[in-house]
């Protein structure tokens, strides 16, 4: 009959290994870190690069516009305008193939994919861009959080939303101008690389700390604070590489398309000047919701990072193009300070 191993003898004896415990910490584990760090670099990379390429047609679907169950169809002008602007920036024919347009949801012009990529660029248009007059506009079907905004909107609300949606085909030019030229940088190049790098990044910092600092040998808790640490700086550094790469590229697009000609700096201060004029409506007529989305001035609210320029800045930079220019182009851009200029400015600083 077996005997029952008595208290004494309990003690005695070697505690089991829990074979599971502190895998990470072998050879194993160590290899299944790395991996699973270029795993997800090589995720993050293709989030961004993949619909911007191969899927760029099935990604524009996020931004059409429909009417019913149809595409809203762009109008035949757009092209002609974005044309005039790539012979003025000197594109060969062959770049300008890579340019196709649709009809984009919201009143903002974007752009989706790349020319360096054989799948070209998509350049999104406002159906706002449409519009000739105050009449074409279907005010009573423009929702806010889900409601007709006529039901919140004042009519001097109305009127300044209204206007705040003609524009100009200079400012239409410029617009198109500036997404043409972003679309031909490496932006994408350095969208999709950013946060994969970000990911090795981490993965090597927290290695050389561990073996530097003896971290393996410490407790987890050490380990979990310096993890958390490393993470907070390689994502703050990530967010402002981010910012500085994507203010540096629009910063040059209003700079390169405000120079090409004196409309063309009209253009873009029409266009952010209509554009702060809309968001202060909507910040009003929004209440709180819209309070916490903008600024006084019409600005994007943003409480660290900060993606874009600053709309307020965009409209300086634009306005002063022509006369950083004036040395190099012609007599009409020496003065920048146009009556329409300052009328704008003027608008602005009320």
């Amino acid at each position: 009959m077996n005997k029952v191993p008595t208290k004494n003898a309990m003690a005695g004896s070697k505690p089991v290994q829990n074979p599971t415990k502190n895998w990470f910490l072998t050879n194993a584990g160590r290899r299944f870190t790395l991996g699973a760090a270029v795993v997800a670099g090589a995720t993050t990379f293709c989030m961004h690069y993949i619909p911007n390429t191969f899927l760029l047609d099935k990604y524009k679907q996020f931004y059409q516009m429909f009417r019913g169950v149809s595409e809203v169809e762009v109008e035949p002008y757009i092209a002609k305008l974005g044309e005039e602007v790539m012979d003025k920036l000197g594109y060969h024919r062959n770049d300008k193939q890579l340019y196709r347009y649709f009809t984009a949801y919201g009143f903002d012009a974007l752009h989706l994919g790349s020319t360096f990529s054989k799948y070209g660029v998509l350049i999104g248009v406002p159906s706002n861009f449409y519009f000739k007059s105050k009449a074409d506009i279907e005010y009573n079907n423009i929702t806010v959080q889900g409601e007709p905004i006529k039901q919140k909107a004042t009519p001097e609300d109305k009127d300044q939303l209204l206007d705040s949606l003609i524009l100009s085909d200079k400012a239409k030019q410029f617009a198109l101008g500036v997404q043409i030229y972003e679309a031909n940088t490496a932006e994408i190049f350095n969208q999709s690389v950013a946060p994969s790098a970000s990911i090795v990044a981490y993965y090597a910092l927290s290695t050389h700390f561990n073996q530097k600092l003896n971290g393996y040998a410490r407790p987890v808790s050490y380990r979990a604070f310096m993890y958390t640490m490393l993470g907070a700086f390689v994502t703050g550094m990530y967010y402002c590489l981010r910012d500085v790469s994507t203010h540096t590229m629009e910063k040059q697009a209003d700079r390169k398309v405000a120079k090409l000609g004196l409309e063309h700096a009209e253009g873009g201060v029409e266009y952010y000047s209509k554009i702060l004029q809309r968001n202060k409506v909507l910040r009003r007529v929004m209440g709180s919701k819209g309070e916490s989305l903008f600024t006084v001035s019409g600005d994007v609210e943003s409480l660290v990072f900060t993606p874009h320029v600053p709309i307020t800045q965009r409209l300086i930079e634009v306005t002063k193009a022509p006369e950083k220019s004036s040395k190099r182009l012609s007599p009409l851009f020496m003065d920048s300070k146009t009556e329409e200029v300052q009328s704008e400015m003027k608008k602005l600083n009320k």
